[in-house]
Parts: C-alpha cells; structure tokens; sequence
C-alpha cells in the first residue's frame, strides 16, 4: 500500500486532471438513466399479479384502470360524447364508463342504482381510464391544459406517479441546496482549516458523481433511489475524508514533511477507512437478496457509492491535498468542537454509567418487542396535502369515493363455476360491485354466438373475467383482507389456475414479499457485519456489542411510529433495518478501536474517559451531517415514502451517536474482562492494571518504562504489518 501511495502523491496533477475528465463524462451519462415511478415493476415475476398483468394485456389488450377522470356533465349523452373525446387522446389505452357495463338504451332509472352511482352522479361523469407515458408528470400536466377550459377532476396510480415525477426532478437539487451548507457548516465547526470543509465537499461530490453518471449502464433507476442515493453516499462517506485527513495532521505533527505526510497518511488511514467502508458495504449488498427487486436497484446503486467514495478519499483527496497544502496552512484556525471541551460529557457519561446501562437494558426488551409491532404502509402515499391535485382529487372523491377495482382473471374452462363465485364476491363486505358473463349475460348464453365487440371486456378466447368494485383505500388492511378473501373463494370454486390483478393484489403481493425478504436481510447483515468487525478487532465479545448497540438503536428508531401510532412506509422500514446499521457501525468502530488502544497503557476508567473526550468531536460530525441531511429529506421531500426515509434516518442517526456514546462505553467498561479473555489475537497484554500498580506503588521508572515498551511494541506491530 505504501507504494501505491507514493505513486498516488508523485503523480497527483495527473489524477486530479484524469478524475475532471471522468466527471465531465459522468455529467452526461447520468441524464441517459432512465427513472421508474411503478413500484409493482419491482415485484417478483414469479407472483401471481405480475403474471395476472401480463396476461390482462395479452388477452384483453387492456390493463388495470390507472387514472379516475371526473368532468360536469349535464346529461348522459354529453358523457358519452366525452368518453370519444377521450378514447382519442394520445396514450389513452381504454376508457370503461357507464355503457361498458350495462345497456344504456335503457333509462337510467331501470338500471342498476349502484351501476349508475359509480359513473354518474351529482352532475359530473366519471371515467376509468388506462393511460400510458414514459413522463406522467409531464402527461398529466398536458392532458388538464387540453382539455381547459373544463375543469377534471383526477385520482389513481398515474396521478401519484405524476407527483412523484415531478417532485423527483425539482426536489432532488433543492435538498442538495440545503444539504452543502448545512454539511459545511458542521465541517467548519470540527476543521482546523477554512479550506478543509471544501476539500472533503468536492472530493464525495465527485465519489457521487461518478457514482450516479455510472447507473447508464444499469438502464433504470426507481424513483426512491434516485431521490435519496447522492445525498445519502454524501452523509455516510464524509467520515472516510476527515479520517484520512487526521491521519495527515498526525504525520505533520510528528515532523514529516508535505510528501511523507500525505504517503503515510494514506496507508495508516487505509485500514480503518476500508474495515468502515466494507460494513457500509455489506449493510447495502445484502439488499440484493431481496425477491422484491427494488431492494436490488437500491443496493447495487448504494454500494457502488460506497466503493467510488473509498476510491477517491484514497486517491483523489490526497491530490487536492497536495495540490492546496500551502492555502490550507494559510488558512488554519482553531476548530470549535475539539476534544478537550467534550471534558464535560464524559463526566457526566462516567458519573452515569450506570444509570443509563439500568435504563437502556429496561427499555431494550419494549423497543424489540414496538418494532415487531409497526404498522407497515406498502402504497406510495397520498399526494401533498396543499397541492391543487389534491384539492381535485378529494372533490372527485366527495362525489364518487373511492374506486378499488378488483380483477380474476378465469380460465374458460371453469366458466361454469363463475355464477355461484360472483353471488359469492358480490356478498363480501365493502363489494359493491361484482361483474362477470355469468351475472351480465348468462353462463345459459353461448358466447361464440354473441359479437365479440359486445363481450370483449368480460371474455377473451381463453379466459374471462371478473371485475369487483369497492370504495375501500388501496394501501389498507380492508383492502388486504378482502384480496384475501376473493383468492380464498377462488380457491374454493376454480380448479384450473387463476390470477388475480388490480392495484391491493399488488400491494398484497408486495407486501408477503417484503415480509419474507426482511426477515432474510435481517440476518445476513448482522452475520455480515459481524464477520467483518471480527476480522477487524480479532475478538468475539467486541463484535457483538458495536451490533447490539447499533440494532438498539434501530429498534428504538422503529418503535417511535409504533408508540405514536402513525404508519411507516415499507422503503423506510427496509432502509432503517439496513441502512442505520450499515452508516453508523463506523461510530462503533472508531470508540471501540480508541478504547482498547488505550487500554494497553491505562487501567478501564481512564481508557473510558479518555475515550469519550477524545472521540465526541470525530463522532458529531457524520452523525449530525447524517441527521442533518434526512431531516431535509423529510422537510423538503413531498413524496411521502422519501419523506419518511429522510425522518427515520435524521433519528436514526442521532439515536446511534448517543447509544454509541452512552451506553457502547458502559459495556466496553463492564464486560473489559469478557472482552481480554475472548481477545483471539495474541498481541492484546494486561499493560493497563499493571502501569496502575506500578503506578500505585511509586514505582515511577517502571511505570515510564512500561509506556515505553507499549509504544515499542505498537511501533514494530505496525511495521510487522506492513
């Protein structure tokens, strides 16, 4: 490694000329990555609404309805001539209305009450459309400035997806506008050189550029990752540049000069920034075990930033380093936030150890048992409350409510059964409508004998169907249990396999996936990281309470929606479980490496102390850019589900720099017995209590000699290593 470095610093224009090249050609790839808004995009194709969609389209040439569209109407003739209008619109695919599901010929008042409330109401006439873009936002927009001077009035998966199109392309630079200063504010407060918060600014920007302009060769992105990917690789990696940067100081400090400084800076930095990266790393990996591959567009995205960040703190920052050595001396001052004014936070943690160790043991069983409890959101969410969509989308649904469509798709072969399943759906609780051939025509009725036109959306050649209506909000247990129960009186009638379609059985699908997915990821990034802070610290005890802290942590962050009874959106609840874990186990890292350091040369309470004072300052840093930047998430953010990653992390974050600073040092002081005797490298001596009782005997020499002997030892430990 320290060859590498040595090259690194000799050729360092060249770097920095050869990575402007790279950002200049990662500026435009990254606007060739295409941006998914579907999620049920992501589900396993395995699962039986993914095949009952493809089906839909392949026998019926037709989709789930995605837009509901309501205009005033002053009679059913205007509405029908409204329904041409609209089967005429660019990336209209199907309009369903009134005459697609009874005989119009016929007056209103001898059809069916509940058939005519759904389309026809209150002077205004509903459609149910399907509607195809590659740009909802953009359609949507389009589609209200058509058709003005009329006022529509629009709810649906389109128009969600609308909302976060748009909100995807204007937020993400507006939480980069409030992110920088915030991070360079908390940089300056922990710097000892003005120029230092722009080094490591410019150098993970660059790690997220590269990062971001390399997903073309991915093809797509969802929207989710889009949104949080650069702001989050910007939080998590910040450590890795100021690491590396104290490594240089230290060097300084010892009377090397420029280059030397920066050689060793980069190789004594290089374990430590790695072991942090490598957990970060496998934290978002594992997301690629997930059936449910939104998990997948996440990890892959998340990891790779981690990889290009660890590449140009090792690379690239030494270089501006080199390049701006002479300015950053120049500029110097004492940081704010340095180790001897954090005095009085570890008095009041060793005043209190063990209170606090009391009180979190108390609540770690009730913070397990509230995140198993959660209440889970699998939809998108609803639109911002303030917005004019929204206004539109409650007057539509003050006339109409809701409409949940439902959808079975029959194999022909078990049309007999159709009559007594759809008297049996149309019993369920919150049915209001079920339609098949069965109830419309008559199973009596031959089908080949009637005009396909007639039939074509209940028949096909191999399959028919049945369409259920409810009022009930997609992303609800309602709406789940009655998925169940249609797949459960499927079950029961059919014998040929079916499938089901519509936007709960997809939420539903989702949701079993995610629930198993979840339960796989769990372990295996705990395993994970646990292996590799193993190999890391070379000792069991260690590993196991930087884990048990972090996922302490993770469950007190999980159990706040749980005791506030509000709902957690699945991304949040995946990302927390992966993502808090993966970002803050550095904190861990960094403590634990500085206690057992000093107790080579001290006895537990002042290796303690001396921890905290000394760690406070390099630990308040990430975290508070970690926190600081999901609170704006969740602040500026208008998607519901990045909102509510944004608020779980900005808590997350703080939640793991106090129980790293609170309660990790209580069990690093307590279980110090558990932790020499399970040590597995044979390096790790009792130098601790035996300077104490040097020390305690007078034994002043001895006790210098001791110190001596440690530093010796550390010295040719480390050149053994290299």
């Amino acid at each position: 490694m320290r060859k590498l470095a040595e090259q690194i610093i000799k050729h360092y224009r060249s770097i920095i000329i050869l990575y402007f090249i790279l950002a200049i050609i990662s500026c435009f790839t990254l606007l060739q990555v295409k941006v998914r808004f579907d999620l049920s995009y992501y589900l396993p194709p395995a699962s039986n609404s993914t095949r009952g969609l493809k089906l839909l389209q392949q026998e019926f040439n037709d989709a789930i309805p995605n837009l509901n569209l309501a205009i005033k109407a002053d009679s059913l003739t205007s509405a029908l001539q409204f329904k041409q209008e609209l089967l005429h619109y660019p990336g209209v695919q199907s309009v369903r209305f009134l005459d697609d599901i009874t005989d119009i010929t016929l007056p209103l008042k001898l059809q069916k009450a509940d058939y005519v409330k759904n389309y026809l109401q209150k002077g205004f006439a509903r459609y149910e459309l399907v509607v195809q873009s590659n740009n909802y936002g953009h359609y949507i927009q389009k589609l209200k400035k058509d058709m003005a001077p009329r006022e529509i009035y629009l709810s649906g998966q389109a128009l969600d997806m609308a909302s976060a199109n748009l909100a995807v392309g204007k937020e993400v630079t507006q939480i980069l506008f409030y992110a920088v200063p915030l991070a360079l504010l908390i940089l300056f407060l922990i710097s000892s050189s003005a120029l230092e918060p722009f080094i490591f600014l410019i150098t993970i920007f660059l790690a997220v550029l590269l990062n971001m302009g390399t997903n073309f060769l991915k093809g797509d992105l969802s929207f989710i990752t889009q949104s949080i990917a650069g702001i989050m690789q910007l939080a998590v990696s910040m450590d890795y540049a100021i690491f590396l940067l104290h490594q240089f100081k230290l060097s300084l400090a010892e009377g090397d000069n420029l280059q030397v400084a920066l050689v060793k800076a980069v190789y004594r930095s290089f374990s430590s920034i790695t072991s942090s990266a490598v957990t970060t790393f496998f934290g978002f990996i594992v997301l690629l075990l997930m059936s449910f591959t939104l998990g997948w567009d996440m990890g892959i995205v998340l990891a790779k930033g981690i990889v290009f960040s660890l590449i140009c703190v090792l690379t690239f920052l030494p270089c501006l380093i080199r390049l701006f050595a002479p300015l950053i001396s120049k500029l110097s001052y004492k940081p704010p936030l340095r180790a001897e004014r954090f005095g009085f936070l570890a008095a009041f943690a060793r005043k209190f150890r063990l209170t606090y160790l009391i009180i979190a043991l108390l609540l770690l069983p009730l913070a397990f048992i509230a995140q198993k409890r959660c209440d889970i959101s699998y939809g998108m969410g609803n639109l911002p409350a303030n917005s004019p969509e929204f206004k539109a989308q409650q007057q539509l649904e003050s006339v109409f409510g809701r409409s949940l469509l439902y959808v079975v798709m029959v194999n022909r072969k078990d049309s007999p059964a159709t009559a007594a399943m759809t008297a049996e759906l149309k019993d369920l609780p919150h049915v209001n409508t079920a339609i098949s051939y069965a109830n419309q025509v008559g199973n009596d009725v031959p089908k080949d004998s009637l005009p396909p036109a007639l039939i074509k959306q209940l028949v096909s050649p191999s399959y028919e169907r049945i369409i259920i209506q409810s009022k009930l909000k997609a992303d609800s247990k309602p709406a789940f249990a009655l998925a169940q129960a249609i797949r459960k009186i499927a079950d029961k009638h059919l014998k040929q396999p079916y499938y089901t379609v519509g936007e709960a059985f997809t939420l539903l699908d989702m949701k079993k996936a995610i629930e198993h997915d979840n339960i796989i990821i769990n372990y295996f990034i705990i395993g994970s990281v646990f292996f590799v802070l193993l190999c890391n610290f070379r000792n069991i005890i260690v590993p196991l309470l930087i884990v048990l802290t972090i996922e302490f942590s993770i469950w007190l962050n999980l159990a706040v929606p749980y005791f506030s009874s509000t709902r957690l959106n699945f991304i949040g609840y995946l990302v927390i479980n992966t993502f808090q874990l993966g970002a803050t186990v550095d904190y861990g890292i960094l403590l634990c490496e500085k206690y057992l350091n000093y107790r080579k040369t001290y006895p537990k309470l002042q290796a303690y102390t001396r921890t905290l004072k000394e760690t406070c300052a390099s630990l308040m840093a990430p975290a508070f850019i970690l926190s600081g930047c999901g609170y704006i998430l969740a602040l500026i953010s208008s998607i519901n589900a990045v909102s509510e990653i944004g608020q779980v992390l900005g808590r997350g974050a703080l939640l793991s720099l106090a129980n790293v600073l609170l309660l990790l040092p209580n069990l690093l002081y307590w279980c110090d017995k558990l932790i020499e005797k399970s040590d597995l490298n044979p390096l790790f001596v009792k130098l601790g209590n035996l300077l104490l009782k040097l020390k305690r005997s007078g034994k002043n020499k001895a006790a210098k000699s001791v110190v001596l002997a440690t530093a010796v030892n550390d010295k040719l430990k480390q050149h053994g290593d290299k």
